[in-house]
């Protein structure tokens, strides 16, 4: 005999149905998902890769105006100083071993000497400036700027002093007004007391901190309007794509641009691949300056090397610098 036939409700069919017709919808879902990430996806590659070959095509192109540059001085290019091979005298601790150091360094063949005069947002001389402020005690530094700048003097050498910008540090706006004030007297103070330049370390450059360097600038030429100034830049900002900008904007006030090399551990270079990748990797200094050769041409820019620098010296000077200066 045969066995009956189960039945089956209504409401197990539709049951059976609904979890069919879910199965489907996730798999419609899931199709539809995986299509529009890869729709997404190819999109992005396409709109990734036109603004890289579009960085990499502004990047040849401000090379080549640079070269420009380079062979055709720009009117809004001030004068330059004449190139200089600075040696330098560490921290000063007396008059008496600032003088002594310098004839050291001339006894061994220097015509420039780097002195620094400002340090971790304090005067290393007896300043005027700093004491009418309340911010250096009398007497607490034997060393007075007429007793080290005669001493270099005397041996017919070239004085290029450095000061270590602070008020860039300060979070506070009013603060860092009052801070910038302070140090523009101070840079002042130094030029007018006989040094043949004041080059300025440790400026941050980039596209929020420019205009108010340049502020800066123009409180220093309005205390000493015919001071020799030199601003210090690091190698990324030089390696923006705004560069030309921002040093056309410090070169209204300042007369020259310094590229800082003296930090081993920044140094790095760009590189553009064909496909308009750009990756950044660490460089030694040689390469560094093969990779800014047009950019360091175009602002005729000093370079501003460590102490641990001599034995590359030669290597420099083979590729053609000879404006160079020791900072620390």
């Amino acid at each position: 005999m045969f066995s009956k036939p189960t039945a089956v409700s209504y409401r197990t069919k539709k049951s059976r149905a609904a979890r069919k017709w879910k199965s489907h919808t996730r798999l419609l879902f899931l199709i539809g998902t995986v299509l529009i990430a890869l729709v997404l996806t190819v999109i992005w590659g396409i709109v990734w890769g036109e603004q890289a070959q579009e960085a990499a095509e502004r990047r040849i192109a401000l090379r080549e105006e640079e070269k420009a540059l380079a062979a055709n001085t720009p009117e809004w290019l001030p004068a330059q100083p004449a190139p200089i091979k600075a040696s330098y005298t560490g921290r000063l601790s007396s008059s008496d071993g600032a003088a002594a150091t310098v004839q050291a360094l001339t006894e061994g063949g220097a015509a420039a000497i780097s002195l620094p005069l400002y340090l971790d947002g304090t005067p290393q001389y007896d300043s005027a400036v700093a004491q009418s402020l309340g911010r250096q005690l009398p007497g607490a530094t034997d060393v007075t700027l007429s007793r080290v700048f005669a001493a270099v003097l005397a041996k017919e050498a070239y004085i290029a002093a450095t000061f270590s910008c602070t008020w860039q540090e300060e979070s506070n706006t009013a603060m860092r007004r009052t801070l910038r004030a302070y140090e523009a007297a101070l840079v002042a103070e130094i030029a007018e007391s006989g040094a043949d330049e004041v080059l300025l370390l440790d400026t941050r450059l980039d596209g929020d901190s420019v205009s108010e360097l340049a502020l800066f600038l123009r409180e220093i030429r309005e205390n000493c309007p015919d001071a020799i100034i030199g601003v210090s830049v690091s190698t990324a900002a030089m390696m923006d794509d705004h560069r030309v900008e921002w040093a056309r904007t410090l070169l209204t006030w300042a007369d020259f641009l310094a590229l800082d090399l003296s930090d081993h551990a920044t140094h790095t270079v760009t590189d553009t691949a064909e496909d308009g990748t750009v990756t950044r990797r660490a460089a030694n200094i040689d390469e560094v300056l093969r990779h800014l050769d047009a950019t360091i041409d175009c602002y005729r820019m000093r370079l501003l090397l460590p102490t641990g620098i001599y034995e590359l010296l030669p290597v420099i000077e083979e590729m053609g610098y000879e404006n160079w200066q020791i900072i620390k």
